[in-house]
């Protein structure tokens, strides 16, 4: 799937700050009931160990956000997950490669 100019912009501007950026998504989370059914995995789980530990520095250089479903409540309502981040302006993108 090519991306729009349009949307890779967007992108790229939205992630030159990345702590502002994962908050915002914890905060919609937060805001959709659903912050208590997902696990930060992945590079942004760094950010956290770096205000944790002052010995810890964060390498990270990804812009994707990992998060995990430990189990999914099928009684819950559904949510158009993709549809409210991309009105927030996030980008979703799916490579085929590793779905």
């Amino acid at each position: 799937m090519k991306l729009s100019l349009e949307k890779q912009l967007r992108f790229y501007e939205m992630m030159l700050n990345n702590k502002e950026v994962l908050y915002s998504v914890l905060k919609i989370f937060d805001e959709l009931s659903i912050l208590d059914e997902v696990i930060l995995v992945g590079s942004w789980v760094e950010m956290f160990y770096e205000k944790e530990f002052s010995s810890y520095l964060t390498t990270m250089k990804t812009y994707d956000i990992d998060f995990y479903i430990p189990r999914i409540k099928k009684d819950k309502e559904q949510i158009d997950l993709i549809g409210v981040l991309d009105d927030e302006g996030f980008v979703y993108y799916e490579d085929i490669l590793t779905r």
